[in-house]
């Protein structure tokens, strides 16, 4: 996929997740789906990150979980606003094409120790032995007959050794994560075309 915006910010990766789904509606009406995309939309994520935080709620620590929602202003927060507010930093923006986010730190800890980015400058800079760093972008893409194609591509570097703790840690979360993915383009899909045939009526 050359000349992504997301090729620019993480050219190189030990880990990289990629998907797709063909939208019948315009890259715009696609792109603004996207970008308005409910957080609660998903009972999917709601039930998977409600079992990955298990442990914590268990020992009685605070999870991600409850740091976000207690900086929610509404429950209707978009995907992505929500995921700012969860920790990735926004890296980079092409209105109507793409967006990429990312964050860093020791996600396979019971407890993840997170480093919060600012910025581009913060995420390409950061290079901490022990440590990764994990990008993932949205990106349209016109087609032939008004179509679009919707994509999400994950890319995760990691440094000093922990490359093989990552990947340990990603053969057990990995199956779910694509799965939380793909019911995100899923609904992506289902918006863009119920917005698209309003539009057309």
């Amino acid at each position: 996929m050359a000349g992504t915006l997301l090729d620019e910010i993480e050219p190189t990766w030990h880990v990289c997740e990629y998907h797709e789904t063909i939208v019948n509606a315009p890259p715009r009406v696609v792109y603004d789906a996207l970008m308005t995309l409910p957080i609660d939309a998903s009972a999917i994520m709601r039930v998977l990150m409600g079992l990955r935080e298990l442990p914590a709620r268990l020992t009685g620590r605070p999870t991600r979980t409850d740091a976000a929602r207690e900086r929610m202003s509404t429950p209707q927060m978009s995907l992505i606003a929500a995921m700012q507010s969860g920790g990735f930093a926004l890296l980079g923006e092409r209105p109507g094409d793409e967006i990429v986010l990312g964050l860093a730190g020791r996600f396979w800890e019971m407890s993840p120790a997170r480093v919060r980015l600012n910025s581009r400058e913060d995420f390409v800079n950061y290079q901490e032995s022990g440590s990764a760093r994990a990008s993932i972008n949205f990106r349209v893409e016109p087609l032939d007959k008004g179509r679009t194609r919707v994509s999400s591509e994950t890319r995760v570097r990691c440094f000093g050794g922990a490359e093989r703790k990552f990947k340990l840690y990603w053969a057990l979360i990995g199956p779910f994560s694509a799965w939380i993915r793909r019911d995100w383009l899923r609904l992506i899909k289902q918006a863009s075309e119920s917005a698209n045939r309003q539009v057309n009526v």
